[in-house]
């Protein structure tokens, strides 16, 4: 054989033996090599043993790699003798956690040949597991002007993985990090500590979180914040899940209510055709609101699908929160329907646990046959004009309207609402809303024609997408000041008020309002109606007495303004009365559709 074909022959042989990359697979590619489990953060060097597969010496440099596998370049270029092993680190550096996979192909050159050889690899990084042992930095009260500094403790609780956290996001521009902490390396087990200082500028809300290593390997580890300064405040809401009902209540439950609070309000929503309403209600030292009776000093109102009560929701001294917190226990009672219902109660906390002015934000929906859009309603002249009137009443009692979002409501079917098309609108409006807000509607013709406002419920719920989820007023017909204090009076209902008294005779349980007559005059009411807002039929007045303020301010959807404003000087009634506009005394008999319901008299 000539010698050119022994060399070629020889070639041959060799690549037969290097192609499957150190040994096996029979043609299928190279063996996979797991190398095991390491840190996810930093890349790891893993010492490999390499063959040199050709029959002289050899230096060894690296072509390629696919994954995150590679060879040390410290290591490279490489010497190894004929057939002989050399030892080379493979770096495994994995881009997050999990099973990653990959290769390496190498060049082996010595005695005129150059042959490449293809290595497999496999491994898997760790998740970092983080330990936050403060996850909760709870500041309370801080005056504005005045700082306070807490210390956020974490541990880095993985088994391999060091991690470098670099920065953090905060919860507002009133917050800073103390000193210079960042880069803050941990490695596995150690324990660090941030600590982070909170100094309002302006009384106000600042609950967020504290964000550590939000861009780094390893991270984001979080951190909740909970702080106000005076004239701010909290919500806490504490969810009880779906619960189930045996003789139609629910188990106890229990809810913790800080001295801070100023009201405690309990929801519950279940599927259509469910109806719900307070079973049981006990305060600290065993004080009863409401008893399985239902014969307790509590007023309380039964909800279709969505069922919502507040305390206070009166004036009266003997229903008041307990004074100093402490724990309440209730239950739920279903009138109807079946199956398991979602509870929750939400605890509204304002500095010194004093209800005074507040801010309501608005969702208003548009119906689509009216002369405003949700792209035109923010320079409408007539629709804000309407604002500026409910804004204007509210006001007598420190409060003002916030933030408002506006939409369309782009079926027509709701430019004229009958009261089967009520629930529908309101649950399915509602649930496209972004947040959760007080839910206006503004429509062509209200229930039919048959009322110029109505709100789904007597104290309504902090929810959107149900059935109750709102409350409705005519658009024109009227002067802008009568459209509202439609509105405002409709609004009054959501957030808990009774008519001051109804068509019957029958009065609210407010101590505050005057037992007026129907209509006329007697010697409590030398004004018809007494000048009240709340009066069944608008004769001439929008007053919003102190206890029902307090009732309006008490309600979740009532946020804490951020200035702690009260009322104006100069108070509520014949002082300061608002005058009502003059066609609002031409409403129709029963103009409004939110009339007394069961349980008002107690």
């Amino acid at each position: 054989m000539p010698h050119s074909s022994r060399v070629c022959a020889a070639l041959l042989a060799l690549l037969a033996l290097v192609g499957c990359g150190g040994g096996g697979g029979g043609g299928g590619g190279p063996t996979t090599i797991n190398l095991g489990t390491f840190a996810s953060t930093v890349p790891t060097p893993v010492p490999q043993t390499f063959v040199n597969p050709l029959t002289s010496a050899a230096t060894i440099t690296q072509i390629a790699t696919v994954g995150p596998f590679a060879i040390d370049p410290a290591d490279l270029p490489a010497q190894a003798p004929a057939r002989g092993a050399v030892e080379l680190d493979v770096i495994f550096d994995p881009q997050g956690p999990g099973a990653a996979a990959g290769t390496i192909t190498l060049e082996y050159a010595g005695g005129g040949l150059a042959v490449p050889v293809t290595y497999a690899y496999q491994a898997t990084a760790e998740s970092v597991i983080w330990s936050v042992l403060t996850p909760t930095l709870d500041f309370g009260l801080v005056d504005v002007g005045q700082a306070l500094d807490l210390v956020a403790t974490i541990q880095n609780a993985s088994s391999l993985s060091p991690v470098t956290l670099t920065s953090a996001t905060l919860p507002s521009g009133d917050f800073s990090i103390v000193g210079n902490p960042f880069p803050l390396t941990l490695n596995a087990g150690d324990v660090g500590s941030v600590t982070l200082r909170y100094a309002p500028q302006e009384g106000g809300t600042d609950n967020g979180n504290l964000v550590l290593g939000p861009f780094d390997a390893g991270g984001p580890v979080t951190i909740q914040v909970l702080a106000a300064s005076p004239g701010g405040g909290q919500e806490d809401i504490t969810d009880f899940g779906a619960q189930s009902f045996v003789g139609g209540l629910t188990p106890t439950l229990n809810v913790t209510v800080p001295s801070d609070a100023i009201s405690l309000t309990i929801e519950c929503l279940g599927a259509p055709g469910q109806g719900f309403g307070l079973g049981e209600l006990t305060g600290p030292g065993g004080k009863v609101y409401e008893n399985l009776a239902s014969t307790g000093a509590y007023v309380w109102v039964p909800g279709v699908q969505a069922f919502s009560t507040t305390v206070p929701n009166t004036d009266r001294t003997n229903v008041q929160l307990v004074p100093g917190g402490g724990t309440y226990s209730f239950r739920v009672r279903r009138f109807s329907g079946s199956g398991t219902a979602q509870v929750r109660a939400i605890v509204e906390r304002r500095p010194g646990g004093v209800a005074t002015g507040g801010v309501l934000p608005l969702n208003i929906f548009l119906a689509e046959g009216l002369s405003v859009s949700a792209a035109t309603a923010a320079t409408d002249t007539r629709l804000q004009s309407i604002l500026s009137s409910m804004e204007q009443i509210l006001s007598q009692q420190g409060i003002s309207l916030g933030d408002i979002d506006y939409y369309d409501m782009t079926d027509p079917a709701y430019n004229v609402v009958s009261e089967s098309e009520f629930p529908t609108m309101l649950a399915t409006w509602t649930a496209q809303a972004s947040e959760t807000r007080m839910n206006l509607f503004f429509v062509q013709t209200a229930i039919g024609g048959g009322v110029v406002g109505v709100s789904a419920a007597l104290s309504g719920p902090k929810q959107n997408g149900t059935a109750v989820s709102g409350a409705m007023s005519v658009y024109s017909g009227f002067s802008t000041g009568t459209v509202g204090l439609i509105a405002a009076h409709e609004l009054g209902h959501f957030l808990g008020l009774y008519h001051t008294v109804e068509q019957n005779g029958q009065h609210d349980f407010i101590d505050d309002t005057a037992e007026c007559l129907p209509s006329g005059t007697n010697a409590a009411c030398s004004v018809s109606g007494g000048g009240y807002l709340m009066h069944w039929q608008a004769v001439g007045g929008t007053d919003i007495t102190d206890g029902q303020g307090l009732v309006i301010n008490c309600h979740p959807l009532m946020e804490p303004s951020a200035t702690g404003s009260t009322k104006p000087g100069g108070g509520f009634g014949a002082s300061g009365a608002l005058v009502a506009p003059t066609d609002a005394w031409q409403l129709p008999q029963g103009w409004c559709g939110t009339c007394a319901q069961a349980g008002l008299g107690r």
